[in-house]
């Protein structure tokens, strides 16, 4: 049987597969302590698995261009905390110089450097999402408040960490949420009622 003589079909409707998918997710965001998994990360990489095609092969993009993504904001972060060290103390608040002056920098290298590997290339949103996720953990302080969090050089690191790892968890929802929809092939011109019923 071809590929174009038969169809995917949900037997759970995927409306119910995503309240499933959210209720099996929130325990993790409410009872871990110190370590409550931030969910909106996780729920933004949950939508990207759906964008990037809902199947399993999309951890070839996300898995790699995660972390890459996050890790070339770890390195802006670093480099502007550095060119802060040599600025005046008035140009010191809020981390503002040190990350303008760096831009130049680490955003075209960012782009730069993701068109040398074809993952990703082709991960392109997974890329940009783990660069401003991570940049989105580390600026709102939403990760596990542990260690010397006055080093800022380890708040950079445990932010990729817990940036990387809420975002893997996502992909999991996204993976769980369609296999929660126990979908089978059934020929393309099966009448609906017989789907339903089988």
């Amino acid at each position: 049987m071809s590929e174009n003589s038969v169809k995917t079909v949900e037997r759970i409707p995927m409306m119910w597969a995503v309240g499933i998918t959210v209720m099996i997710s929130l325990p993790f965001g409410s009872f871990l302590g110190t370590y409550n998994f931030s969910l909106w990360i996780s729920f933004i990489v949950w939508a990207e698995y759906f964008v990037l095609g809902a199947t399993p092969a999309t951890a070839k993009l996300i898995f790699p261009s995660i972390p890459f993504g996050a890790a070339m904001g770890v390195g802006w972060c670093i480099c502007a905390a550095v060119v802060e060290g040599f600025l005046p103390v008035w140009m010191q608040e809020q981390n503002f110089w040190g990350m303008f002056l760096t831009t130049p920098i680490w955003l075209p290298g960012l782009i730069f450097t993701m068109n040398k590997w074809k993952p990703w290339v082709e991960g392109t949103l997974a890329t940009f999402n783990g660069f401003s996720l991570f940049l989105g953990v580390y600026g709102t302080g939403c990760y596990p408040q542990v260690g010397p969090l006055d080093n800022i050089y380890w708040v950079i690191i445990l932010s990729w960490l817990w940036t990387v790892a809420m975002c893997y968890f996502g992909w999991v929802l996204g993976w769980l949420n369609v296999t929660l929809t126990f979908p089978k092939k059934v020929p393309a011109d099966q009448k609906e009622e017989d789907q339903q019923s089988s």
